[in-house]
């Protein structure tokens, strides 16, 4: 099992913005998925932390996983964790499994959580409960997480609190995703 701490104690004051995440020009078609969490890693970083202290992310699989559809896999982990931070998480904990041939990611934080009667409209393009300055990609975090989901065949569950924070699981059939 490998577990490593993101950062700690960043500046809390630091903005995250919704600027286009483009790494396909950059990156080869397929990816090992350690590397697709150091991308998402450095990105965090530049983009700021909010008031988050601390990410930690436990992988626990004995072999290194190539991930097929790197990009989906790197939008999914991008919004994920940037809506736990912009949602008031102080800890944010992603732990990676392989089991029963799904590739298994758990995102936990302690944030706000999502009031029951948002919950419905969370895919839905556009829309947010975050009051935001006009941006282009206001509203579509969750929606290209589904979207990215989707394409790779995957299943996402979400469990929130109001007021104690949300944990989402997201599945992938190993064979779908696997290079």
């Amino acid at each position: 099992m490998r577990s490593y701490r993101l950062y700690e104690n960043m500046d809390p004051e630091a903005d995250i913005s919704g600027e286009d995440f483009d790494l396909v020009s950059q990156l080869n078609e397929n990816m090992k998925l350690d590397r697709i969490f150091e991308v998402v890693k450095e990105y965090i970083i530049q983009k700021g932390v909010g008031n988050c202290r601390s990410i930690v992310f436990i992988q626990d699989y004995e072999e290194e996983l190539c991930m097929r559809n790197y990009y989906d896999m790197m939008i999914i982990m991008k919004n994920l964790l940037i809506n736990a931070i912009q949602a008031g998480a102080a800890e944010i904990k992603v732990e990676t499994v392989v089991k029963e041939g799904e590739l298994v990611i758990t995102v936990s934080d302690d944030g706000k959580g999502i009031d029951p009667q948002d919950k419905p409209y969370i895919f839905t393009p556009r829309f947010s409960t975050k009051e935001m300055k006009p941006d282009k990609d206001a509203g579509l975090g969750l929606y290209n997480v589904r979207k990215a989901i989707i394409n790779s065949k995957g299943k996402f569950e979400i469990d929130s609190t109001p007021g104690k924070g949300t944990t989402c699981v997201v599945r992938f059939p190993l064979k779908e995703v696997l290079a």
